[in-house]
């Protein structure tokens, strides 16, 4: 018997088939098959090139695509060349009825419709159908929607009707045994069409061995019991199986596996991943001794590599071109392949790798799509894709995995290349992790290798550790001097830290001779920070016309390094609209330098513009503009221990002292509260207060007159009341004398 998992496909040889095809018309060229993925759905699009009518609905497994009357061939080959499997699973055509089967994979449903005549879309959407669809009916099979076939019909002519459409029909192969006892719901074959064929025909071997073969290996996978099945009675013996074509291979974009039988690995695009034994440059150079010196390894791979005819060798060509790539010389592994032509499938996976090693880009899409493979292909995707994001598009442990293994000089030579894509890609970690494998390698590193440790360590958040490790760079104009130079630059803006006037003209000489090459953007880039690092400020914001992505790092040099006349020229008239994509840091530290200049409007029109608010320096804004209403309400958004001697001077700015006095208290501030009490005028309160200068003087204050009796005189009554007076101004130039300290 034959399990379910295993698709067995049975086509009649004879009048049936041939009168079938010539009932339906026929495209001349076979329906081109694209696919596309997007957010949300997955967009398969059949193009017949001419007008059609079609039926689309649910089937058991999936959707079925059926087109009326129309004998079609699908090209189904590019199908999974842009796509994932994550909705659609399966796609195959049936050849009989020139149907289209589609398998899911998700909690998803499928939407049909033409675009276009002779254009139809299908899209797999995320989510339940919308109700009522008529997409999600159940399609009848065209076994049950057919006509009853006559009996005198049964016979290969009668095939076609008068009309011209195809009959269908059931065909169970146990009926040729037991025709005393039918399948209610088959039509069986006509004697004529299932006629015996003579076993010792000729036509008939590569049939049988090809059905031999299949079976084997379906028997092998686990998938075909070849075992007889049991019947309820004993089957009569009659005449032989007529000739048939069995099929047991698999479909074009349709794999048969078990459980047992792994899946291809496939990249983020949908590309089957490369496999590992076509990148195991371990093995390419493990003929030769680790002290093996490269002139020989090159003379002995140049020796035959022409053969009879003077026709390059494959197997000497590609082991020449092989050990080429595991030197590192990709320039020298192009030559050997454009100058010995070769028919090899991995000819252009060499060359991508020739330009890799090379730290050049790579103009072919060999590797594009295999940064998500498990294979050591991620790690050559990575560093040939360029249109890498995030660290969730790559496979991390793969990459690592794979350059561990690489050969110590390998590691070196692409080893700060490597850290570079994932310091672009956020993912600081992994880089360690290769900086870790590359210095386990013995010898003396590449002048590169201490521009990456430095930019991991910016990356970390420790520039002066970055700055240490590119003191003793080398200089002159090369590719890693110069990128020495330009981290050494990003480390001192990274730590508000002014630049050398030396370092600028370094810059510009490099500019002036590398600013073509491929460095040249990275060294316009660091010019415009060493600028203004310098103070140069005029020239910086100049070139920000051309560079506006750098306008962050001029704007935070100017609000740390920059001088008060340059803040007065450029942030001034910036206040009212926001120039780029400053970060908050900057703004609050251009408005407090603003603020400290007494020049509250323009600080709050900064701070107003910010892409986040700084609730405590619009207070001071407004309490420097002597606005304490607009200072409480900003207030109302803070609820921390800075924000209560604020609100108490807005408080005091309105005249409710009492209020400031309450909110000094809280906030544990003496000189505040008894200030607030003072122009409260509260003496009760400030009498309480004996430690204090205006304590003393409010107990005098408070104190009654003296006693005035009728025995005394008047001018005892103004000796006792001058008393008083003099110790009350004796008490307030005690004061004055302590508030003017």
């Amino acid at each position: 018997m034959i399990k379910p998992a295993f698709a067995i496909f049975i086509v009649w040889v004879g009048m049936a088939v041939a009168g079938t095809a010539l009932a339906n018309p026929a495209f001349a060229r076979p329906v081109e098959v694209t696919s596309g993925e997007h957010d949300g759905f997955t967009r398969v699009v059949l193009n017949f090139g001419a007008a059609l009518d079609w039926s689309f609905g649910r089937v058991l497994d999936g959707y079925r695509f059926r087109p009326t009357n129309v004998a079609a061939d699908y090209d189904l080959g590019p199908v999974f060349d842009r796509i994932g499997k994550s909705r659609l699973a399966a796609i195959s055509q049936n050849p009989t009825t020139f149907e289209l089967d589609i398998g899911f994979a998700c909690a998803c449903h499928a939407i049909a419709f033409e675009f276009r005549p002779g254009i139809i879309v299908i899209d797999l959407r995320d989510g339940p159908p919308p109700k009522g669809s008529s997409f999600e009916n159940a399609l009848p099979d065209l076994i049950d929607a057919a006509p009853a076939v006559p009996p005198e019909a049964k016979s290969e002519s009668a095939l076609i009707t008068a009309a011209g459409a195809p009959q269908t029909f059931t065909y169970n192969w146990l009926d040729r045994f037991a025709a005393d006892v039918p399948d209610a719901g088959a039509a069986p074959l006509s004697s004529a069409s299932l006629s015996p064929v003579p076993s010792s025909d000729p036509d008939l071997q590569p049939l049988r061995e090809q059905l031999l073969r299949q079976l084997s290996r379906g028997a092998a996978e686990g998938v075909v019991d070849l075992s007889m099945p049991k019947l309820a009675q004993p089957l009569p013996q009659k005449a032989d199986l007529p000739a048939a074509r069995v099929g047991l291979g698999e479909m074009a974009s349709v794999t048969v596996q078990t459980a047992r039988t792994p899946d291809q690995p496939m990249g983020a695009q949908g590309a089957v991943c490369i496999e590992a034994t076509a990148l195991a440059f371990s093995d390419w150079g493990s003929a030769w001794a680790d002290n093996t010196p490269a002139a020989t390894i090159l003379g002995q791979d140049m020796n035959a590599l022409v053969g009879e005819f003077d026709r390059p060798d494959p197997v000497t060509v590609a082991r020449a071109v092989k050990a080429r790539l595991y030197l590192g010389f990709g320039r020298e592994a192009r030559q050997v392949i454009d100058s010995f032509p070769i028919d090899d499938p991995d000819k252009n996976l060499w060359i991508s790798l020739s330009y890799l090693l090379d730290g050049e880009a790579d103009p072919t899409s060999t590797l594009q799509g295999q940064a998500r493979c498990d294979t050591p292909a991620a790690l050559w995707g990575i560093l040939a894709d360029q249109g890498l994001t995030s660290a969730t598009e790559v496979n991390a442990n793969a990459a690592v995995l794979a350059f561990s293994r690489l050969a110590p000089h390998l590691r070196k030579l692409i080893g700060p290349k490597l850290i570079d894509r994932f310091l672009d890609l956020g993912d600081t970690n992994t880089a360690s992790t290769l900086r870790d494998a590359i210095t386990r390698a013995s010898g003396e590193m590449p002048p590169e290798f201490s521009v990456a440790e430095a930019k991991i360590d910016l990356a970390k958040g420790n520039p002066s550790a970055a700055e240490a490790r590119l003191d003793t760079a080398a200089a002159g104009a090369t590719v890693p001097a110069a990128k020495a130079l330009i981290t050494r630059v990003n480390a001192r803006i990274a730590q508000n830290l002014p630049v050398d006037a030396q370092t600028v003209t370094a810059l510009e000489a490099l500019q002036s001779e590398m600013g073509d090459t491929e460095i040249g953007p990275d060294i316009s880039r660091a010019m415009i920070h060493a600028e203004a690092g310098s103070g140069n400020f005029d020239s910086a914001f100049a070139k920000l016309v051309d560079m506006p992505a750098e306008a962050p790092v001029v704007w935070r040099a100017l609000a740390t390094l920059g001088d008060d006349a340059a803040l007065l020229q450029y942030a001034v008239p910036a206040g009212a609209q926001l120039p780029g994509a400053i970060g908050q840091d900057t703004v609050s530290k251009l408005a407090q330098r603003l603020l400290d200049l007494g020049l509250p409007q323009p600080a709050l029109e900064w701070l107003y513009a910010a892409p986040e608010a700084d609730f405590l320096l619009m207070a001071q804004g407004h309490l420097a503009q002597r606005d304490g209403a607009s200072a409480l309400v900003v207030l109302e958004q803070v609820d921390t221990p800075e924000a209560l001697p604020l609100r108490a001077a807005a408080h005091r700015l309105l005249g409710n002292h009492s209020a400031a006095a309450q909110i000094f208290a809280s906030a544990q501030q003496e000189e505040g509260r008894i200030s607030a009490l003072a122009r409260a005028q509260d003496w009760a309160a400030l009498a309480q207060e004996p430690r204090s200068d205006w304590g003393a003087l409010a107990a005098d204050i408070g104190t009654q007159p003296p006693a005035l009796t009728a025995q005394m005189g008047p001018l005892a009554k103004g000796a006792a009341l001058a008393a008083q007076s003099a110790s009350t101004r004796q008490e307030i130039e005690k004061l004055f004398s302590s508030l003017a300290n």
